[in-house]
């Protein structure tokens, strides 16, 4: 059987152009904020928007009389997390609009103040109109973006800044800046082991026409603690006259190609840091560090996945290219020969026993003798309708009563698709119409008469019943057979002849 998710309202919260809900934890209790970004009425940005306490005895979010209203302008996002070796609770806020309508110039960062139990302001970023904000955890440290779609007077030159907590200092520092062409949304995805940030584009055009904008991915790249260098402490002394030292740190050396990455290294007594960098110096021979790329199941063998992973314009010629042992989900793939850089599938994938390939592609090249280099490639089959609906059983046998009322349950079929999207969501029919019965689409067949086994001379029937998927093409569809059979009622008393 299939459970089916049921929402009921349990609560109504009034609102004033809501453009963002939070909920979140602090102090011991669930909070949420509605963030009101426009007040209609008042024809203004300049909104308060109050924050809700759950009260477990009730049910319900509460806004008591010590609730705190927020003074905020034109609020678009809201997000709560926890920075620092405190663990803190913040507010980011995303400004989209001041009072008077203009894009917001400053978003605020609200901090929980454990003694008083309300939200400070901790400190205001400069943002344009800002929609987004988002944050991640990498290496123990938090990551802020800020979404700044710009402004019609800056011909919306917008930008997403990425801010860095400084732990030595307890405040986010800017740390990058990702230009980006009318960015409305941002939101950092964690898979497998890597951290991505995901830039919506609106785009913008000076005619007022549509502008194409393609959204971006950016992979993060922060040096981790033993994947990227080895932990290390210790001191260093200088002597008298000396100004220079050698300090020591172990670099772990791996063969992905990929961007600088720098740490911070802490000199406790002298009050300093240091900026370390890590320079990659894997020779650059593929086009990126990981591809991303679809292949349609049941494509031959020899279908092009990349058709060229190479970005070197003249490649000597003993360059070769191979996919890697290991993991061996490479094994569905290989390049069209020792020397070529365009990489196939060879074999036919199949969705339904494989939906995605994370793989290692590597090429050896004199420029480096005895160092290779390496990307990853992660494929995802795309789905096609090739496979038909099943039903749980090829026949049902049930028995009812004769004169039950119309619309009486007779029995449940199903029928699963292994397919996905509309291809693998199925109907059910009869085959041929029964004018006693009505298959429902869900698989439900129900009386459609008041059954009087003397009068329709039928003590069993057998019916068809189709099951069909929804492609809009090309549906596909198998059959099932459903026998009733009528039991007889004692509606009828003796009669002498």
């Amino acid at each position: 059987s299939t459970a089916t998710a049921q929402f009921d309202l349990v609560q109504a919260l009034p609102t004033v152009g809501a453009a963002d809900v939070e909920f979140f934890e602090v102090g011991g209790e669930l909070h949420i904020l509605v963030a009101n970004s426009f007040d209609s009425q008042l024809n203004t940005y300049a909104t308060q928007s109050t924050i809700y306490t759950y009260d477990a005895q009730a049910g319900v979010f509460v806004a008591g009389s010590d609730a705190q209203v927020l003074s905020l302008n034109g609020p678009f996002d809201v997000h709560a997390f926890q920075a620092g070796a405190a663990g803190n609770t913040y507010l980011a806020v995303a400004s989209f609009r001041s009072a008077s309508g203009q894009a917001a110039s400053l978003s605020q960062l609200l901090r929980y103040d454990t003694g008083t139990g309300r939200f400070v302001v901790d400190r205001q970023f400069p943002t344009t109109g800002c929609r987004s904000v988002d944050t991640v955890v990498l290496g123990g440290t938090t990551h802020l973006a800020v979404v700044n779609e710009g402004s019609q007077s800056t011909l919306y030159v917008s930008t997403v800044d990425v801010y860095t907590w400084d732990t030595t200092h307890s405040v986010f520092a800017l740390q990058a800046q990702l230009p980006t062409d009318r960015a409305r949304g941002v939101s950092f995805i964690t898979d497998r082991g890597n951290t991505y940030l995901a830039i919506a584009n609106f785009g913008f055009s000076l005619s007022g026409a549509d502008a194409p904008a393609a959204s971006k991915l950016y992979r993060v790249d922060v040096p981790m603690v033993g994947s990227d260098y080895f932990p290390s402490s210790g001191s260093i002394f200088f002597e008298a006259g000396q100004v220079t030292q050698v300090l020591r740190i172990g670099v772990a050396d791996d063969t992905f190609e990929e961007a600088d990455e720098t740490f911070v290294v802490t000199l406790s007594s002298a009050g300093q840091q240091l900026t370390v960098t890590i320079v990659d110096d894997d020779v650059g021979v593929f086009l990126a560090s990981e591809y991303w790329v679809t292949v349609t199941e049941e494509d031959p063998s020899g279908t092009p996945v990349v058709p060229n992973v190479t970005t070197v314009a003249s490649l000597p010629a003993d360059t070769t290219f191979a996919v890697a042992a290991t993991p061996a989900d490479g094994a569905s793939f290989a390049f069209a020969s020792a020397t070529s850089s365009s990489l196939l599938t060879n074999a036919v994938l199949d969705r339904e026993h494989r939906g995605r390939y994370d793989f290692v592609i590597q090429a050896s090249h004199p420029a480096a003798p005895g160092k290779s280099s390496f990307a990853r490639v992660r494929v995802g089959v795309a789905d096609i309708n090739d496979e038909a609906p099943v039903f749980d059983a090829s026949s049902y046998r049930v028995r009812i009563n004769e004169e039950l009322p119309i619309g009486t349950l007779v029995v449940t079929v199903s029928a699963t698709d292994p397919d996905v999207g509309p291809s693998g969501l199925v109907t059910y029919a009869l085959s041929a119409p029964v004018p006693e019965f009505s298959m429902l689409p869900n698989g439900t067949l129900v009386t459609a008469q008041v059954i009087n086994r003397e009068s329709l001379q039928v003590a069993t029937y057998t019916l068809g019943v189709v099951a069909t998927d929804s492609d809009p093409s090309a549906p596909q569809s198998t059959t099932a057979t459903v026998v009733v059979s009528i039991i007889d009622v004692n509606e009828f008393a003796p009669e002498f002849s």
